[in-house]
């Protein structure tokens, strides 16, 4: 049975095996303001769902995070996640799906990270991150 309240929120950059669970659920990736949509604001930059939890938010902290992830990281913002666990993948999906529509909703367009983003040699996102991740490493 899916859980009714959010667990998080957790900093993206810093979660840990202890914070987040290895079992399938929806979470929410946040940040610390709210932008602009076609109709009002909102701090939601992504809604996922996944049949481990842990797994997933792990990669997408460390190996790849989504285009609206990687501006915000680079423009030095906190990223946040919260999640809800769930006891199959199904009804993970099915409530993500029913996130969407109420985001969809309520501010006419999906959150920035759900958008589908160009990808190929060259994007500037993707040459931007690259930038960031040397600069950091090299500190």
């Amino acid at each position: 049975m899916i859980s009714l309240s959010w667990k998080g929120p957790y900093r993206l950059n810093s979660i840990t095996p202890k914070d987040i669970p290895s079992s399938p659920g929806v979470y929410q990736v946040h940040t610390e303001f709210h932008f602009g949509r076609l109709k009002g604001t909102s701090n939601v930059v992504y809604i996922g769902s996944t049949y481990n939890l842990w797994n997933t938010l792990h990669q997408r902290r460390v190996v790849e995070p989504s285009a609206a992830e990687k501006i915000l990281w680079i423009h030095n913002h906190v990223l946040e996640v919260r999640f809800m666990a769930s006891e199959s993948l199904d009804k993970a999906r099915t409530f993500e799906q029913s996130l969407l529509e109420e985001y969809e909703k309520e501010h006419w367009e999906l959150p920035p990270g759900n958008q589908r983003i160009r990808r190929g040699k060259g994007n500037w996102i993707d040459t931007q991150w690259q930038k960031w991740q040397s600069a950091k490493q090299a500190k």
